[in-house]
């Protein structure tokens, strides 16, 4: 790589250090300050044919905690993912949207603000943490089923 380009490091997901190299630039983002916005317009630029991301932050409905948070094309595969991370593989998902949960356990989703990392390391059962995800936007509600 010629030594005179920047390179751009994007988090794919912001717990870790699992970075993707896109193009010639790399800079980790953390780093660079660059908002959710721009990190989205460098993508799209780089990538047009990439299907849009978003961070979204789930609160377990049974223990009302915070169970994670993933970046992700749609709801239903951040609830994969985060229960992917807890070692739950075998599982169905449903958008169910607003409705109640019924007889299953699910997820509320939000979707993720800036506001997410002032919380960063904190634990998913700290009542402020749980109230700053409450005020985020709500994105939908998603049921599982054990398999």
């Amino acid at each position: 790589m010629d030594a005179n380009l920047a390179e751009i490091l994007v988090g794919i997901d912001g717990a870790r250090n699992d970075y993707r190299r896109t193009d010639h630039v790399t800079k980790p983002v953390r780093r660079a300050s660059l908002s959710t916005d721009e990190i989205e317009e460098l993508l799209r630029f780089n990538h047009p044919n990439r299907e849009r991301h978003r961070r979204y932050v789930l609160i377990d409905d049974i223990t009302g905690h915070v169970w994670g948070d993933v970046v992700a094309a749609d709801p239903i595969k951040a609830c994969r993912a985060v229960d992917a991370r807890c070692g739950q593989h075998k599982r169905e998902y449903t958008d169910i949207g607003s409705a109640p949960f019924d007889n299953h356990s699910g997820y509320h989703v939000y979707l993720a603000t800036d506001a997410l990392g002032d919380y960063a390391g904190r634990d998913g059962r700290d009542g402020e943490f749980i109230k700053a995800v409450e005020a985020m936007l709500f994105v939908t509600r998603v049921a599982i089923e054990k398999l």
